[in-house]
Order: structure tokens, then sequence, then C-alpha cells
């Protein structure tokens, strides 16, 4: 399993949408820290 992990300000509106758009989902809410992960299985 291959896994990314990014983090994103909660006011930047669209690079959330981007990061949902990729498939990334919402893992933690931090005060000045969204955390996403994306994982795919390794071929």
């Amino acid at each position: 399993m291959q896994t990314i992990t990014a983090g994103c300000d909660p006011d930047n509106i669209a690079l959330k949408r981007i990061l949902e758009k990729i498939g990334m989902n919402l893992i933690a809410a931090k005060e000045k820290v969204l955390v996403w992960k994306l994982s795919k299985a390794a071929k």
C-alpha cells in the first residue's frame, strides 16, 4: 500500500477542492492545518 499525506490551511478553499477531486480524504483537522490522505494498493 502506498500512502500520500498532505496538509493545507483551512481557509484555502481552492486547494481543499483539488485534494478532494484527486481522491484524498480528510483525516484530521488541527488548529491551523487540515491533514489529507490518499492510499492506493501497490502494483
